[in-house]
Order: structure tokens, then C-alpha cells, then sequence
């Protein structure tokens, strides 16, 4: 093959890099991305309920394919762990979705989780990439072919009644506060906004504004920088985003 002919492959193979968009569904309402928009973005089943769905719509001009996968989602030392779950289906698991078309995908069990603490399942939808063969003769092109990939949470109520029990402590080594949240409580706890001050002043020592789910029985730990202060107590306000709206929890800590 001729240099020019290597170079114009080259520039084909550019144009059909994959960048992977994930969306981690942070709110309850649809989200757009590229052109698709997916709603819900967090699913919540009772604890006897057993489907539900979430609907696809393609907003762009051209046919777009996506692919469907379920797996279940637990959290060892704060870290996500996901793993194949073989009770939880999609229909369909792969399909296409044609310009203003709408696709519904629906979520079902072939055996109801009966555990006593909620359980949690992230579903994929992902857009499949057009794999064809790179013509030679084919114009260049420098443009990047963005591939959506949404990760929405789905949360099944505990059979046994719902506790909550979110537990706050902190300490301090030679260069750090070191602030952690245990969840001994039995569903999720969404996490908003995190702040801590030096006891009861106004002065903010760390801060962090992501927002993240602690799953029943894990915790969290957040590292904030010390100063020379050796301060004998921290107040940690934290806000939760539970459904029936958002909590605020102030605690002082030694």
C-alpha cells in the first residue's frame, strides 16, 4: 500500500476513535447526551415489585444501536464492584433506534431479591459502534466518534423494614482530617454536599460537593489537608438526598 493510501487509513481509523461518555445518573428526571435522552435515571423498586423500564429516545438524524447489560453493584473499602447478575434481564438486550424514535427497555427478575438490606444493580446502555470495514478510497476525516454510555442505579427495597443509620466520625494524624461515614443502616445514603469546620466557627477546613451513594453496611473516608491548629473538635455538616427530600446533618465530633 502506497504512503498516501497509509495515511488516508490512518485518518479514517482516527475518525472512529471510541470516547465513551459515562453518565452516572445523578438525578430522578431524563438526561440528554449527544443527541439522547434516557428517563428515568434512577430506578427504585418496591420490595415485591418485579420489572420496570427505562425509555430510550434517539434526538439525533442519525440510526444509532445500543446494547443492554444489568449487573449487580456492591462496594468493598469505597470502591464500586460490579459483577454479572443471572436474575436480572433486559428486553430488548440490543437493538436499534431510528431518528424521533423511542425505544422502551425493560427491566425484569426472574427471582425477587428477599434479603433484609436493599440491593443495588447498575444497568448499562451503551451504543454500539459501527464496525465496518475502513474504505481506503474514503475521505479523510479528523472528527471523533462520541459513544454514549449511561449507567443508571437501580435500588430494590429491603424486605425487612427500612432503617436508616448513617454514622459520622473523624480524626485527625500529623497532616490530615480524616473524616469517614458509616452506613449501618439497611438502604442506600445519597451524599450531596460534605463540609467541615473548625468546631463551631465558620472556618471551612475541606469540603467536597460530588455526589455519591454509600450502600448499606460500607463506609466512606475523605481526606482533608491539616494546618498547625490542633483543633479539639470538627463540625461536619453533610447533606443527604433521600425521596422525600433533602436531609441536612450537623454533627460535632472529638
Amino acid at each position: 500500500m502506497n504512503q498516501p493510501a497509509l495515511v488516508r487509513r490512518a485518518f479514517v481509523q482516527l475518525s472512529n476513535t471510541l470516547l465513551f461518555v459515562l453518565l452516572l445518573a445523578l438525578g430522578t428526571t431524563g438526561v440528554h447526551a449527544n443527541g439522547v435522552k434516557v428517563t428515568p435515571v434512577r430506578l427504585y423498586l418496591g420490595a415485591h415489585e418485579r420489572s420496570t423500564a427505562v425509555t430510550l429516545n434517539n434526538g439525533t438524524a442519525q440510526t444509532k444501536r445500543f446494547q443492554v447489560e444489568v449487573q449487580q453493584w456492591s462496594q468493598v473499602d469505597g470502591n464500586d464492584v460490579l459483577q454479572e447478575s443471572s436474575q436480572v434481564i433486559a428486553n430488548p438486550p440490543l437493538f436499534s433506534l431510528k431518528p424521533d424514535q423511542t425505544q422502551v427497555i425493560r427491566i425484569g427478575f426472574l427471582k425477587l431479591p428477599d434479603q433484609p438490606s436493599e440491593q443495588a444493580y447498575r444497568i448499562f446502555v451503551r451504543e454500539v459502534p459501527d464496525n465496518g470495514p475502513v474504505d481506503p478510497a474514503a475521505e479523510p476525516s479528523l472528527g471523533v466518534q462520541v459513544l454514549i454510555r449511561y449507567a443508571i442505579p437501580l435500588f430494590v427495597a429491603p424486605s425487612a423494614p427500612i432503617k436508616r443509620q448513617l454514622i459520622w466520625t473523624a480524626r485527625r494524624d500529623d497532616h490530615h482530617y480524616i473524616v469517614t461515614a458509616q452506613n449501618n443502616g439497611n438502604v442506600h445514603e445519597r451524599r450531596a454536599q460534605l463540609k467541615v469546620y473548625a468546631g463551631e466557627s465558620s472556618r471551612l477546613l475541606g469540603s467536597d460537593d460530588a455526589l455519591n451513594d454509600l450502600l448499606p453496611g460500607t463506609a466512606k473516608t475523605w481526606t482533608f489537608p491539616a494546618d498547625t491548629t490542633s483543633e479539639k473538635q470538627l463540625r461536619i455538616e453533610a447533606i443527604s438526598d433521600r425521596p422525600a427530600g433533602p436531609v441536612i446533618d450537623r454533627i460535632l465530633v472529638h
